[in-house]
């Protein structure tokens, strides 16, 4: 008679393929092929004398035949007691951290577009006003318009304020004399109105879908960021950053703390509270938190630190060895293990779905505006007023200078 063991998946711990709902399937099973089911809920942890609790510990003690628990495959420093069965499934080592906050509404409009939209709409206004001023040096020179007592760098301000009307699709208040200058302000309009167009129908969706801060992308981000990496198990964090390997794992395991408490919610304590990152399997953290996944009150780092494949242990040089092998080989070969786990990952996404749907109803899909998403319109108002005093100073300065020189030559 085999005695297995089975572990229920509790939050951040160490899961498997097997969830709560197929208990039932398991018992059948093992009813059937006489085999009794062992339920236990302790984890893995070393202690400092060498020895483990949990499945290693039961391996370990002649207590266990074999563990149906998805165990990374890596040295737990009792390769003389314990064995892997083939693999089962890839898995990684994730970082999560707090989702990036959103956007205040304030600002919002300049981020509805992308920093290089706004470098080209500001570096092509100039660069129209200085082939603006070339047709009109142009021009001058062939006699077709004439300066009319102005002085050419007041032609020159001229065109680059007259430029950046155009270019901000305001009318202009004149039209130049000559036919390929009032031509090119034509090409200038139908520029300005591609601009105006990618900026209206961005602003009018960054309303509705809110926008966020930059978020950690990469190791080099997390370390800047100088978050602390909470993890609750140490097989999670023995040889997650190999301080040799670089500066930079260096860094981040200084920033590693375990956290004891095995019944903490770390998931929980980074979408709510913040302030620090967790260390969780993958799978795990898209089946257990699929809903502050999907909520955006967390994000997982691209760039994952470690992966693993996933196997079950069982005690050294087992008879039953080659044929539970055979087994799972089989289950592979037919792809059951890889579909069991996107179905239980497709029950519990469309069942969260399904939720956020009935609890928000549409609110997510209609927003009403209120004054304080017009908060940008009115600063835009008062810089500007702002500016034009300084340039009413500036102007009035300039004719009491020049009315000055005047008298000062009678």
């Amino acid at each position: 008679m085999l005695k297995r063991w089975i572990e229920q998946p509790i939050p951040s711990g160490i899961g498997q393929w097997w969830q709560v709902d197929s208990l039932n399937d398991i018992d059948i099973y093992s009813r059937s092929q006489s085999l009794t089911v062992v339920q236990q809920y302790q984890q893995q942890e070393r202690s400092a004398n060498g020895s483990y609790n949990g499945a290693i510990g039961s391996i370990l003690a002649d207590g266990l035949d074999i563990c149906l628990t998805g165990f990374f495959v890596k040295d737990y420093l009792v390769q003389d007691y314990m064995d892997f069965t083939v693999a089962v499934y890839d898995d990684q080592l994730c970082i999560y951290v707090p989702k990036a906050k959103r956007i205040p509404q304030s600002i919002l409009p300049i981020f509805a577009v992308g920093y290089d939209i706004w470098l080209g709409f500001i570096l092509m206004a100039f660069v129209c006003a200085f082939i603006w001023l070339l047709l009109r040096l142009v021009n001058l020179h062939l006699r077709i318009v004439y300066i009319a007592g102005r002085r050419l760098w007041q032609h020159a301000l001229g065109i680059v304020v007259d430029t950046w009307v155009v270019w901000v699709r305001v009318n202009l208040s004149h039209l130049p004399e000559s036919y390929a200058e009032r031509m090119f302000i034509g090409s200038l309009c139908l520029v300005s109105v591609i601009f105006g167009a990618i900026f209206e129908s961005s602003l009018a969706t960054v309303y509705i879908h809110p926008l966020h801060y930059k978020d950690i992308i990469t190791m080099q981000d997390l370390d800047d960021s100088g978050l602390k990496v909470v993890y609750k198990y140490t097989s999670m964090a023995d040889d997650l950053f190999f301080s040799d390997t670089s500066p930079l794992f260096a860094s981040l395991n200084k920033k590693l703390w375990w956290n004891r408490d095995l019944d903490a919610d770390v998931t929980n304590e980074v979408a709510t509270v913040g302030g620090k990152a967790g260390v969780s399997r993958y799978s795990s953290l898209t089946m257990e938190s699929a809903h502050f996944l999907l909520m955006k009150r967390i994000w997982v780092v691209p760039e994952c630190p470690k992966y693993y494949t996933i196997s079950y242990v069982m005690p050294k040089d087992a008879p039953w060895e080659e044929a539970v092998n055979g087994q799972l080989l089989r289950l592979l070969n037919a792809g059951l293990i890889e579909k069991w786990i996107q179905d239980q990952k497709y029950r519990k996404i469309v069942k969260l779905h399904t939720t956020i749907i009935q609890t928000e109803g549409e609110s997510s899909l209609v927003r009403v505006l209120t004054i304080g998403d017009l908060q940008l319109a009115f600063y835009v108002v008062i810089v500007g007023t702002l500016l034009a005093w300084l340039g009413f100073l500036a102007e009035h300065a300039w004719a009491r200078h020049r009315w000055w020189q005047a008298n000062k030559n009678l």
